[in-house]
Parts: C-alpha cells; sequence; structure tokens
C-alpha cells in the first residue's frame, strides 16, 4: 500500500484510497517527504506551478492529474505528470493506475541499483557465480514483471536489455534486438534517439523524466511514448550505459478516457 499526497483532492476520492488501503495525506504547500504518489487536482489554478515545484525536488515521484477537459489533460502532461485522467473516472480504474505507478517507482529504483552494481561486477572481474546468478534471475523477473517496456544501452548505443513489455510494444524478441539492433533502430527516426541522449546528457543529474519521443515497431508502426530514463555510472563517476523505461501514450490516453 502506499502514502499518497492529495492536492485539490475532494473528500470522496480520498475516502475510497483510504479504503483501498493506502494512506491519504493533503498537501496544499508542499508534497509529504514520505509519499510515493501524489495525486493533483487540476482545477485548482495552481496546480501546474505546484507540480513544477515537487518536480524540481522529486524528479521521478509519480504526479496523477485529475482533469475536467482536454485541455487540462495536455496542460497537465506538459507541466510532467506521470498521468492524467478525465474526470470523472472510475473508481476501480484510479486504484488500478495508482498501484501500478507506485510500482513502477519503486521497481524504477532497483532496476537502476540492480543494474549498476551487475554492470560494476562485470567491469571489474568481480563475479562470484552463485551470487551474481541469483542477483541476474531476480533483476530479469523484475524487469519483466514490468508493464511497461525497459530497455537499456551501452555506451555505444548496443541493446544490452529488451524486457517482454519491449517485444510486445515493438514486435522484436529480446534476443534478436539484443543481437541486431542498434539504439537508433528502435525510434521513429534515428535524429530522436540523438536528441533524447542529449537531454539525459544535458541534465545535472544526468536524468529525464515525462520525456515525449517516438519510437518504431517491427511493422513501421510509430509509436508516441513518455520516456524516463538515466545514465548509469560506475563508482568512479564514469558512464557505462542508459536505461529507459517507456511509456505508451495512446495507452495513457486510452485510460484517460474511460
Amino acid at each position: 500500500m502506499a502514502r499518497v499526497s492529495l492536492f485539490s483532492v475532494d473528500v470522496h476520492i480520498a475516502r475510497e484510497l483510504r479504503r483501498a488501503g493506502h494512506s491519504p495525506v493533503r498537501a496544499e504547500e508542499d508534497m509529504d517527504r514520505e509519499s510515493d504518489l501524489a495525486l493533483i487536482s487540476w482545477d485548482n489554478p495552481d496546480s501546474g506551478a505546484w507540480c513544477q515545484k515537487v518536480r524540481s525536488q522529486r524528479e521521478h515521484v509519480p504526479l496523477l492529474a485529475l482533469c475536467s477537459t482536454g485541455e487540462q489533460v495536455e496542460d497537465a502532461l506538459t507541466a510532467g505528470v506521470t498521468d492524467a485522467f478525465m474526470m470523472p473516472v472510475r473508481t476501480t480504474l484510479l486504484l488500478a493506475r495508482v498501484a501500478h505507478h507506485v510500482s513502477a517507482y519503486k521497481q524504477f529504483g532497483q532496476l537502476l541499483d540492480l543494474r549498476t552494481r551487475e554492470l560494476l561486477d562485470a567491469s571489474r572481474g568481480l563475479r562470484v557465480a552463485t551470487e551474481l546468478a541469483e542477483a541476474h534471475d531476480f533483476m530479469e523477473r523484475l524487469i519483466d514483471a514490468s508493464p511497461d517496456p525497459i530497455m537499456a544501452s551501452d555506451t555505444q548505443g548496443g541493446l544490452l536489455l529488451f524486457n517482454r513489455a519491449a517485444e510486445t510494444l515493438l514486435g522484436f524478441s529480446s534476443n534478436e534486438a539484443r543481437a541486431n539492433l542498434h539504439m537508433t533502430d528502435i525510434y521513429a527516426d534515428p535524429r530522436d534517439s540523438l536528441q533524447v541522449a542529449s537531454a539525459i546528457l544535458g541534465s545535472p543529474q544526468k536524468r529525464v523524466e515525462s520525456y515525449r519521443t517516438r519510437l518504431r515497431a517491427r511493422n513501421g508502426e510509430q509509436i508516441p511514448v513518455v520516456l524516463s530514463a538515466a545514465e548509469v555510472h560506475d563508482s568512479e563517476g564514469s558512464a557505462i550505459a542508459m536505461v529507459g523505461i517507456f511509456r505508451d501514450r495512446k495507452s495513457t490516453r486510452l485510460n484517460s478516457s474511460h
């Protein structure tokens, strides 16, 4: 269950969150530091400023917007929210998406930590066979359990990681992608890959959140996605990989319209 910060959200939604086992807290000034996610009513004229303030302090925390119009949905996504819903929204859908985003948020942190440790072990030749096998198996199961596509590449753009959701979205098997594809091959335009890399490298934290871009499926379909990605470093600060979680924007819009 999650601790959820609420900004101008009505008491009915707070009550439903509490019934589902979550711990909602009011956060009219600042987001609660212990919260795993925030729900924001976009009817409040201060919602955009509140969202940007939170984003500057907690770059990767999920922010979900409750909107009354399609224009508000666009404004919220532009302001950096993770997901947006048209009101009224079904309680079951909202609770499911809260659970999904909290899980993805926690998985992202675990993924970066596990991947960094594995790559460090590989680069230093410190692999202990039994421990590595267990860590690798756990990491693979964690990654494949994610409903969102997760991909990682080495510093030359060669694919290191391509989970099941990525296979489903793009139509390539993991083995095929890692053997034959470069990161530039998965974007709608090779220049999109360079723009993503530039955005990551240009960020002080070497991360991007809610970055809009397009992927190209095996059948040629261009798929709009929202990307959260980061550069992975070793203990000496050297870049060793880039890892990203992609969310299909078409699926988000379908969920928001129900």
